[in-house]
């Protein structure tokens, strides 16, 4: 009985402290309730963060969007600029009615091989790295005069005929033709760097490299036991030729330069002027005679 007056009265005392002064009285309430009770708060801040989401989401979307653009157009830059390369001047078949030779022609690699060399165990091998945006085949001629000549001609298919993605187009050569005895690497134009940097890398599986209208500029082979022959054309005015004077510091000691008088850049292969060349007042067929003789009497040295 006791207790219950005493509750009584102390809710009463209350009541009365609540009469007198309700801003405290509800102050204390506010303070006393726990925190997020308040649903106005809770519903402010819940849609505050979902705008936040929303917005967050729109963000990524576009940056994929833009992402994908990119990607699309950047593949469309590269087909038309690989769809544009440099055709042979004639057909297969007529290439294959100029061989003495049978013209065997692969997914990887077009391939003229001498017969009689590869009898004779001493052959001697070509692998043919084609400039850029040229298709294979214009080398043909200048295949067909190396197969005359004794020796066998390669030349492995580059992605999108751009030699830099086939630095190891070699390699498939020298393992799938394993009757050729020593191995050289031609190089054409902007081929010369990746084949000097194969060069480098495979020392031991080729003897040397003959760069037409190129250089190599940042792969040092002034230390590599390799030979060189350099040919350019007097007319060639694709091949930056005072870069490629300084840079001969990179080449092997036993490096041998040589000038076609009259000779272009377009003049090693079988196709129209390469843009950006100077005409030539040699045939197509008279730098690449010249050129496969120069090509003879170099590997023909001790």
């Amino acid at each position: 009985m006791k207790e219950r007056l005493n509750k009584v009265v102390d809710r009463s005392a209350l009541q009365l402290e609540e009469d007198k002064n309700p801003e405290a009285a509800a102050s204390d309430k506010r303070s006393s309730s726990p925190k997020g009770t308040d649903s106005s708060e809770v519903s402010g801040s819940v849609t505050k963060t979902t705008k936040k989401s929303v917005k967050k989401r729109s963000h990524g979307k576009l940056v994929l969007i833009v992402i994908v653009v990119v990607i699309l157009l950047l593949l469309t830059a590269f087909k038309v600029y690989v769809d544009n390369s440099y055709q042979p001047a004639h057909p297969m078949e007529t290439y294959q009615a100029l061989s003495a030779y049978e013209i065997e022609s692969s997914d990887n690699v077009i391939a003229i091989q001498n017969p009689l060399a590869i009898e004779r165990k001493d052959a001697v091998g070509f692998i043919i790295y084609g400039d850029e945006r040229v298709q294979r085949e214009c080398y043909l001629p200048l295949m067909i005069s190396l197969a005359g000549q004794g020796y066998c001609a390669y030349l492995p298919t580059t992605f999108g005929n751009l030699p830099v993605l086939n630095q190891e187009g070699a390699e498939y050569v020298i393992r799938t033709y394993k009757s050729v005895h020593t191995w050289y690497i031609i190089a054409h134009g902007k081929a010369c760097p990746s084949a000097a940097r194969y060069a480098k890398a495979h020392s031991s599986k080729i003897k040397g490299l003959i760069y037409l209208g190129g250089a190599s500029y940042q792969t040092d082979l002034s230390s590599m036991d390799l030979s060189l022959l350099s040919i350019i054309g007097s007319n060639d005015t694709l091949l930056d030729k005072n870069r490629a004077e300084a840079a001969k510091v990179n080449d092997p000691v036993r490096s041998e330069y040589i000038t076609l008088e009259g000779g272009n850049h377009t003049g090693f292969l079988d196709t129209a002027l390469m843009r950006g060349d100077t005409a030539s007042p040699l045939s197509a067929a008279e730098q690449i005679e010249q050129t496969v003789s120069a090509i003879s009497s170099f590997v023909q040295q001790p």
